[in-house]
């Protein structure tokens, strides 16, 4: 039989690639000098930049024109896994049911919200593909609605860069955006006056370093509330989910700091929670009932859960340990609800939840069918909420949104994840192996992905 010879293309069947012109820049930073040849590569105004990029793509489709019918076989895989006509499951927030939809043959999310039923008119609050027309790039990051339910702040850029972006006021009687934005932010929340707004704006090297009040819609200068020196450290700034008050994070890798003001409240003075301090992590989360703090130090590296009270914030004696440190368990992130709390939590090397009764103090955790998946928190808006909601997924088992019913303890699927070229999740099952280590610890060594019998 003959055997079909196949040619392996070299680069030497190729043209050589384009080479960028060097073009040394020097730099005198923390007492060093850097010297960058390429630095001018940065500049998208510069036809040099633009040039050199098109010949750099033109090289990459010469070089990869043979496999044209293989990337056109794996991209109608891939697409044929994937259900274009597709919605969230929407969430409750202030009196709206908020989702966001996919269309076939469109390139962006479409959001919507209903008021105060899944049966009301629905209502476009942004169609990212009309949004995009005439960009070649359109990045919608997020949006906050204010209390009123009549503005959003949204947060965009053109650029497709996933560190500045520009801000912009929508007017949702109208439909209409204010005639203006403001550029190189990071972060916003909204006061609840629906008139002021917090921004986070990031510096020439795209650190976030500055916070700012604004207006909105009053061509007033906005007001420097507080500006980062350290280089260490980044901003943001976010509205407790209680919608009580609004924070100023600042941070490091290893270190935190926190200040607050009511959100009600805009024009006051943002109040420090505690002082930095090296190697000491915390973060706050408004309770109507306190404060809870997650807090990590080097003694504490899995974190802790404590409780302060209105006063002295700074007076670690006068907090209240809630959930003590466990070295098995790393508490990753904390959801306050009225009545419950949601820990975010790793476990033998898997991520977990517990949830806390607030009445009780006492704690359980949610069972999952698998002995090795992965599950997440989906954020729930509503404080007084009884249920929280989380999405899973395993080697067997597409992403499904499910709604975890804190009382009953009970979890109900409310999407799973269509798979349009076919799934069924029952052909298979998962394993987890141990091995015991010398030391006589048992760990996970292997993960067995078998068909069933």
């Amino acid at each position: 039989m003959d055997k079909q010879t196949v040619k392996i293309a070299l680069q030497n069947d190729f043209p050589l690639p384009p080479k960028a012109l060097v073009k040394a820049d020097t730099f005198r930073n923390f007492n060093n000098t850097r010297i960058d040849n390429f630095f001018w590569l940065k500049d998208r105004s510069n036809p040099d930049v633009m040039d050199y990029l098109k010949a750099e793509n033109a090289y990459f489709d010469t070089v990869m024109a043979h496999t044209k019918d293989l990337q056109d076989s794996l991209y109608k895989e891939m697409r044929g896994r994937i259900k274009e006509d597709d919605e969230t499951v929407p969430s409750l927030d202030n009196g709206y049911y908020y989702y966001s939809r996919t269309e076939k043959d469109k390139q962006y999310k479409v959001y919507c919200r209903k008021k105060g039923s899944l049966t009301a008119p629905e209502e476009v609050v942004f169609d990212n593909n009309k949004m995009a027309e005439g960009y070649e790039a359109y990045l919608f990051v997020n949006y906050e609605v204010s209390e009123n339910n009549q503005m959003a702040a949204y947060m965009f850029n053109t650029t497709g860069s996933y560190a500045e972006f520009s801000l912009k006021f929508r007017n949702l009687v109208t439909g209409e955006d204010l005639p203006y934005q403001i550029d190189k932010i990071q972060w916003f929340a909204l006061a609840n006056d629906n008139k002021n707004l917090f921004y986070v704006q990031a510096n020439e090297s795209l650190r976030p370093y500055r916070v700012y009040r604004h207006l909105v819609n009053s061509g007033t200068p906005d007001k420097l509330i507080y500006e980062e020196k350290d280089d260490h450290f980044n901003l943001a700034v976010v509205k407790s989910k209680t919608k009580d008050y609004i924070y100023i994070y600042s941070g490091s890798f290893t270190t935190t700091e926190f200040r607050f003001i009511p959100a009600a409240k805009p024009l006051s003075e943002f109040i420090l929670f505690r002082p930095r301090v090296k190697d000491v992590e915390y973060y706050i989360e408004h309770h109507k009932d306190g404060i809870f703090i997650r807090y990590k130090d080097k003694q504490n590296i899995n974190s802790k859960i404590y409780k302060a009270f209105s006063g002295n914030y700074n007076d670690m004696s006068q907090w209240t340990e809630i959930v003590p440190h466990n070295p098995d368990v790393e508490i990753q992130d904390i959801e306050l609800f009225e009545k419950f709390a949601l820990l975010y939590i790793r476990k033998n090397g898997l991520n977990g939840l517990s949830i806390l009764d607030l009445t009780t103090n006492q704690s359980r955790s949610v069972d999952f069918p698998e002995p090795v998946y992965v599950v997440n928190p989906v954020y729930t808006p509503e404080f007084t909420s009884t249920k929280c909601r989380y999405s899973y997924s395993s080697l067997n088992r597409p992403v499904t949104i499910f709604d975890y019913d804190m009382v009953n303890n009970t979890s109900e699927k409310l999407k799973e994840q269509e798979i349009p070229s076919g799934f069924n999740p029952d052909d298979y099952i998962v394993e987890r192996l141990w091995a015991t280590s010398a030391d006589s610890v048992k760990v996970p060594m292997a993960i067995v992905y078998k068909k069933g019998l």
